[in-house]
């Protein structure tokens, strides 16, 4: 079982032709420490925890960028998103 933290470093607005990349304000959307996006608890090995970005990502952006953290973990494992 592992807790995940997942802040969201930047985000990729709509981008013009030429792919800019605009960095935004860091904000949290995932923690399961503290129930933000998910219930509080960790989650168990195997588990899945799905995350929807909709109303974090302006509308039209093609990418984000997301720090993925695994906080005091019982055993060696691993994340993937």
């Amino acid at each position: 079982m592992l807790g995940v933290s997942m802040p969201v470093i930047s985000r990729v607005a709509a981008a013009p032709p030429e792919a800019a990349y605009t960095s935004v304000d860091p904000v949290s959307v995932l923690d399961t420490r503290n129930g933000i996006g998910a219930p509080t608890g960790k989650v168990a090995s195997g588990g899945v925890v799905t995350l929807a970005l909709g109303f974090k990502v302006p509308a039209g952006a093609s990418a984000a960028v997301l720090n993925l953290t695994v906080v005091d973990p019982s055993a060696e494992g691993w994340i993937t998103a």
